[in-house]
């Protein structure tokens, strides 16, 4: 796994941001962790990134379950922090969500069991404090990886390089 701590709401929209400009196909990336740890902000930070036009507002999709944005790649938004079952999650059509040619962000996504939903990363946020967040990226080697490792040193000047990769087979 890889992780990276944000100081404040701009760098963790910033980290969201770094990663939609990489992004150059369809993904789906997995957002997991507690009420109010910054998954929406990171998640408006990829909106950014992708081309999300400023006039847009992104907000969580907590009532509506599903925002959809136009950009160089779409994003399309879920919450499933309402949800309690897999049929709930049929009746929103969430197996058609995954098969768009778009960008599939996924707040909730520790709802569905791990091995039904295929992505290409996993990020948990952890609150540490005030607005400092540790998010943590899995698996070890997940496609985002050069471009949180980029990010992570421009914003510690690579003098205290926070850039930490585990070996997930070393335990």
């Amino acid at each position: 796994m890889t992780q990276v701590v944000t100081r404040s709401v701009d760098q963790t929209r910033s980290l969201g941001a770094a990663i939609g400009t990489v992004v150059d196909r369809r993904a789906v990336i997995a957002l997991t962790g507690d009420l109010g740890c910054g998954k929406t902000t990171f998640v408006q930070g990829l909106a950014r990134g992708l081309g999300v036009s400023e006039r847009e507002y992104v907000t969580s999709p907590t009532f509506t379950l599903i925002n959809e944005y136009d950009a160089r790649l779409a994003l399309v938004h879920v919450d499933l922090y309402r949800l309690d079952t897999g049929l709930d999650m049929l009746d929103i059509g969430f197996d058609e969500v995954l098969e768009r040619d778009a960008v599939v962000a996924i707040e909730w996504a520790d709802k569905l069991p791990p091995d039904e939903l295929l992505t290409d990363a996993r990020i948990h946020f952890q609150i540490l404090g005030g607005h400092v967040r540790q998010l943590t990226f899995s698996p070890a080697e997940h496609r985002f990886s050069d471009t949180v490792a980029k990010w992570d040193r421009k914003q510690t000047g690579d003098r205290s390089y926070q850039h930490r990769h585990h070996d997930d087979h070393a335990r």
